[in-house]
């Protein structure tokens, strides 16, 4: 969908109006539309305006009524997710992308080949999973399952419910006293989709942070030296794991190994000491 350059729209940019909508839905849409289809739409300004009702009714396409307030189901949204992490691998300078035509015609080239690019077996498996995760929002909303703060709408699933879950998260630990105010700070900025200027921003305010890992408390540690074969060496081969250089992993391993010069038991009791059992011995 093409951004409405019209005199009076917000930004820059332009904005998405309900003619750029129309237009999307007239050029992509209707020549694919098979009768008696309910289509599916949230309930942006733009899908709900006069206009946008009265062309639904005159060309006699049936809209699915959608709450105010319901969870993001809707397939596309983790589609979103896949593309916009397709989009970074192949294309990562876009972060620089400017507002200039050129610009912006090179980005629609780049979410096109993007986009053929994602995995349809992926996309299909998406689709065929929600009668169960209806089925599961149904009886999780009948049941004491369902939890006290609930993230309703439009990017429930990839912005706010994350930032959400962060927050929450944090303010728990906090409770339960298992980090102090110190420990933990969260930083959230915008224009993920426009460059990253948030991210750029948040570069320029001389922040400082502390990220500890058990690798590097390794690298510190003296392990046992022989005076014939000198100091025992600790090496880290390979990290591996994660989803994407932008996205933080929840776990990740590590392929390590400690050239033994002198006292094996001694070496495996400071690698326990870091809690890091060892898996294989050599000597």
């Amino acid at each position: 969908m093409e951004r409405d350059f019209s005199e009076g729209q917000r930004g820059r940019g332009g904005g998405y109006t309900t003619k750029s909508y129309l237009k999307a839905l007239e050029e992509g849409f209707i020549e694919h539309y098979e009768p008696g289809t309910i289509f599916q739409q949230d309930n942006a300004k733009i899908h709900r305006s006069y206009v946008a009702q009265r062309w639904f009714e005159r060309h006699g396409i049936h809209v699915m009524e959608w709450p105010p307030r319901s969870p993001d189901l809707n397939p596309i949204e983790p589609v979103w997710r896949m593309l916009k992490r397709k989009l970074y691998e192949l294309y990562p300078n876009l972060l620089h992308c400017g507002t200039s035509e050129a610009d912006w015609k090179l980005f629609r080239e780049c979410i096109s080949e993007a986009w053929d690019a994602l995995d349809q077996n992926k996309i299909d498996s998406i689709i065929r999973s929600m009668p169960q995760r209806v089925s599961e929002t149904r009886k999780a909303v009948s049941s004491n399952l369902w939890p006290k703060v609930v993230i309703y709408g439009r990017g429930s699933c990839d912005d706010k419910g994350p930032m959400a879950s962060q927050i929450i998260a944090v303010e728990e630990l906090r409770k339960q006293g298992l980090i102090e105010p110190e420990d933990v700070s969260l930083l959230f900025v915008l224009g993920e989709g426009k460059g990253g200027v948030g991210m750029f921003a948040a570069n320029n305010v001389n922040l400082s942070w502390e990220t500890v890992f058990v690798l590097a408390e390794l690298e510190q540690v003296r392990f046992p030296s022989s005076d014939t074969l000198g100091p025992s060496a600790f090496h880290c081969g390979e990290i591996a794991d994660g989803e994407g250089y932008n996205i933080l992993a929840p776990k990740c391993t590590a392929v390590c190994s400690v050239r033994v010069a002198k006292d094996l038991p001694r070496i495996e009791q400071l690698i326990e000491k870091n809690n890091l059992p060892p898996r294989k011995r050599t000597s």
